[in-house]
């Protein structure tokens, strides 16, 4: 054979063979890349998303556990000469706090349910309130009340709502904002009987801090009183401390009965039980002791039995000595109670 002569053969059917097969592996390959790309991208958003949603669970827990911490009250009055609403909000939880608005429902005879209620924005600068703290929050936002009685709710910027029902105006005439009795929270000092000596004029009172745990203190502030008439202390006016934050739980009560005052020997273990004792009203500050068990109680009451961080109230009881006598006259002399939340102190 004459392989020199011999050449390779083509027809059309073999050229459209071989076409269509780079045709076919060129379309399969970019179905390839459009499905891979496809498939990373939708891998990235699902990443995109699981971020957003782990994120916005944060934000909700932590918004959840703000709110379960959260704790204020609230007191209000009118100024007697113009009926402007005041309202008191005292932080008793351990963060600070940011009041959004209020909301006042009128209740008044003339009006049947439902009844018209307004919401009135605070104003910036009136609505946080650090931790152990009190504020007026109207401040910025003058209201003037019409005799009637209403509800009034104020809101916190993480929803929690405290209300005061059945406020009447006509009623609160005369009352300072924060009640009549105000404390120096800088006075607020202790004395640990066992080791030190806890006279008056002692120099081994320290300021209230740090503490020890499951220890008998005697504590004592300054309380001074800013309304029209004396106040006549009575027997049940006490410290409360609550645990805010412990080893195993929180907000076990624990109170700290008034003592009587002595200057010459160490400061009780005696209970005050009588009314001798008065917060005149020209402002002078007069010392008060706590610490005793129970109102007539022999021995001094402890601290909680673990390390904790504790709020402390100071609960007044007495009586309004209307006669200005300077003795409690009963039935004469109208009583007279008021909170004062405004320290923290740890135990360790």
């Amino acid at each position: 054979m004459d392989w020199q002569n011999v050449s390779p053969k083509f027809n059309k059917n073999n050229l459209k063979l071989h076409k269509s097969r780079g045709i076919s592996t060129i379309v399969g390959g970019i179905i390839f890349l459009v499905l891979l790309t496809s498939g990373f991208s939708s891998f990235y958003i699902a990443l995109d998303v699981q971020k957003d949603t782990i994120n916005t669970q944060r934000e909700i827990s932590k918004d959840i556990v703000q709110k379960i911490q959260e704790q204020f009250s609230i007191s209000t009055s009118t100024d007697p000469d113009n009926n402007l609403l005041g309202i008191q909000v005292e932080n008793q939880g351990q963060n600070p706090i940011e009041i959004s608005n209020i909301w006042i429902i009128n209740k008044s005879a003339t009006e049947t349910p439902p009844y018209s209620a307004v919401s009135i924005d605070v104003n910036y600068d009136d609505a946080f309130i650090p931790a152990g703290h009190g504020a007026p929050i109207l401040k910025k936002t003058p209201l003037y009340m019409s005799p009637g009685e209403y509800d009034i709710k104020v809101v916190s910027v993480l929803g929690t709502i405290v209300t005061e029902k059945e406020f009447d105006p006509s009623g609160a005439g005369g009352a300072i904002l924060t009640g009549s009795i105000v404390m120096d929270f800088t006075t607020f000092e202790f004395c640990e009987p066992a080791l030190d000596d806890c006279i008056s004029n002692s120099t081994d009172w320290a300021t209230a801090w740090d503490g020890k745990k499951h220890t008998a203190y005697i504590w004592r502030i300054n309380l001074a009183n800013k309304g029209t008439e004396d106040i006549i202390v009575e027997q049940h006016t006490a410290l409360l401390m609550l645990r805010a934050q412990t080893q195993g739980g929180g907000n076990l009560p624990r109170v700290f009965y008034m003592l009587n005052d002595t200057t010459t020997s160490n400061e009780g273990p005696i209970a005050y039980t009588d009314h001798s004792k008065i917060i005149p009203k020209d402002s002078t500050p007069v010392v008060f002791y706590f610490g005793a068990t129970a109102t007539g109680g022999a021995t001094l009451e402890l601290t909680h039995d673990n390390v904790a961080i504790i709020a402390v109230d100071v609960l007044t009881f007495g009586h309004k000595d209307e006669n200005n006598n300077g003795s409690y006259d009963n039935p004469g002399d109208p009583p007279y109670s008021q909170k004062l939340a405004f320290q923290a102190i740890r135990l360790l």
